[in-house]
């Protein structure tokens, strides 16, 4: 008499990759955006939060100055551009700006706004 062996069959096994591989291509996608919306979260936040203090500092300083470069806010990113200087008044009044930063697959430009150097997302088309 023959023992039975419980075993997978070679179909099972190949019905269970289909799956996995079907549903993996269903998630991963959205994981990819989620993590690159939360990387741009993130980076957005950084540079609101430097931008912020900027009314505060020409305030206590009695100074204006103008940003012209992200390298004059100390951070750690090469893929930001001045597409218009943030200028802050002697007074701590942030007159405005416009800086753009690039990703893998897009472009985003952010407006500053006044008075207080708010950071905004862009959505003009163009």
């Amino acid at each position: 008499m023959y023992r039975r062996i419980n075993a997978f069959t070679l179909v099972e096994l190949l019905v269970t990759l289909v799956l996995m591989a079907l549903i993996a291509s269903t998630v991963v996608p959205q994981i990819d955006r989620w993590l690159g919306a939360r990387e741009r979260a993130t980076i957005r936040s950084e540079i609101a939060s430097k931008l912020a203090m900027l009314p505060l500092q020409a305030s206590r300083a009695g100074v204006s100055f103008e940003i012209t470069h992200f390298d004059q806010l100390d951070l750690p990113y090469n893929n930001i551009r001045i597409t218009q200087p943030v200028t802050v008044l002697a007074s701590g009044f942030c007159v405005g700006g416009e800086f753009t930063f690039r990703l893998t697959r897009a472009t985003i430009t952010y407006d500053v706004t006044a008075p207080l150097c708010a950071v905004e997302e862009n959505n003009e088309p163009g």
